[in-house]
């Protein structure tokens, strides 16, 4: 294959086959997503040198070294670099369509369920995050400014379409410095993609979030907002059943500790404010009982 658009084409197909293996593999709890991201890659790296490769961590865990190594031995590679770098590489922005986007997504976003489940282990946390922003240092580059804010639901720590489960179900908690992570991405994106950030709250768990990212969640709706568009209201609309929650659990289980903080009273009550402006009864009631206790 010549050159790079043509293999982000061939790989692409190989992607639209491969999802379903992972569909089908995930609902059979056959594979866990680390596992399925490695045989991902492994393949990639075939369609792009023209030759198979052998994952290394199969044999021992390799990290931070290689994962990859190639039949003949000349090449190895480290899956999650290599992968960023390709995508990011002379790519022609202006011929993204929507699948472009879902492409790009499914194959960043690959690793990010391993997050939720590396609660006990720091040195993996810190990979995760090393990687995150590596992703983000390349979509700040990114000329085409359309391009660019879509790419940045990649940044929320979502997990992938391909991914079947309930997350609810995932044992998980997040360290001071972890929640700050999180909070400081929010802040900078959140108020690009909404629902995605619900999406996300929900799926690296509410309650082991709260108190800390409510900052983020209020700026970002506030900065939403003063767009002047529609998305705040939509989100809100549909996002109903996750948002109530959030502030339930907030009040209910958190009170103490939000109440002992000047910036996380602030950033609650402004987001129920801004919630009661779009008419969300049980933002009304909670501000009125936070007040009053």
């Amino acid at each position: 294959m010549r050159d790079s658009a043509e293999r982000i084409r061939f790989i692409a197909d190989y992607l639209s086959s491969y999802k379903t293996k992972i569909e089908s593999l995930n609902k059979n709890g056959l594979f866990d997503a680390a596992t399925l991201y490695e045989l991902f890659a492994s393949e990639v790296c075939r369609l792009w040198f023209g030759q198979a490769f052998k994952n290394l961590n199969t044999i021992r865990a390799n990290y931070p070294y290689v994962d990859l190594q190639s039949e003949d031995e000349a090449i190895y590679v480290q899956v999650t670099d290599l992968v960023i770098d390709m995508l990011f590489s002379e790519t022609d922005y202006s011929k993204f369509v929507s699948d472009t986007y879902d492409f790009y997504e499914d194959v960043l976003i690959g690793y990010l369920p391993q997050y939720v489940d590396a609660y006990d282990n720091a040195s993996e946390r810190r990979r995760y995050r090393s990687t995150t922003e590596r992703i983000e240092a390349q979509v700040l580059r990114i000329p085409d400014e359309i391009v660019r804010v879509q790419l940045y639901r990649v940044l929320f720590l979502p997990s992938p379409k391909f991914y079947c489960g309930d997350w609810s179900n995932c044992r998980t908690s997040y360290s001071y410095h972890e929640k700050q992570f999180i909070n400081s991405l929010w802040e900078k994106y959140g108020q690009y993609h909404l629902k995605s950030l619900l999406t996300a709250m929900y799926e690296l768990h509410i309650s082991e979030l709260l108190p800390e990212v409510l900052p983020a969640v209020s700026l970002s709706f506030s900065k939403a907002r003063e767009q002047e568009t529609d998305s705040v209201g939509v989100a809100i609309r549909q996002n109903s059943l996750r948002i109530n929650e959030i502030i339930t659990t907030a009040f209910v289980v958190k009170e103490d500790q939000i109440k002992s903080s000047v910036q996380l009273t602030a950033a609650f009550e402004s987001f129920l404010n801004l919630l009661v402006e779009f008419n969300v009864e049980m933002a009304a009631v909670i501000l009125d009982e936070f007040r009053i206790h």
